[in-house]
């Protein structure tokens, strides 16, 4: 990459190209649903240094949603959330691999019920 920028600890393009090879041969097994999410950036793993945690959470308010970092936390969230959407719609006929990025993971951050970056409730469960 450019000076080491966009490489990542998993490889940078050797990453990427697992990770499509792995998503079209998951959407080959055409299982009732499925689903990818392609985060911009994780923000929370133990690999994640500290001024860019501080940092990307006050710039993403400027960048567009294609840019967006994540939390892990709140990926996380939203996988499990959708998995469960998805399990209650029962589809007769397997549906297209959904694919979570950009406007649309942001658009599902927002369906999830927790306060984004943390595993706490936003709301009583009573």
């Amino acid at each position: 990459g450019f000076f080491g920028y966009f490489e990542t600890i998993a490889g940078g393009g050797l990453y990427l190209s697992l990770k499509g090879k792995l998503e079209a041969n998951i959407a080959a097994l055409k299982f009732e649903s499925s689903a990818a999410f392609r985060p911009a950036g994780l923000i929370g793993t133990p690999h994640t240094p500290a001024f860019i945690a501080w940092l990307n959470p006050k710039v993403d308010g400027f960048l567009p949603d294609q840019f967006k970092s994540s939390n892990i936390n709140t990926l996380a969230a939203a996988m499990v959330c959708q998995a469960e959407k998805d399990l209650a719609e029962k589809p007769e006929t397997p549906k297209e691999m959904e694919i979570f990025e950009g406007k649309a993971l942001q658009d599902l951050y927002k369906k999830i019920p927790f306060t984004h970056g943390s595993l706490g409730a936003r709301h009583s469960t009573e």
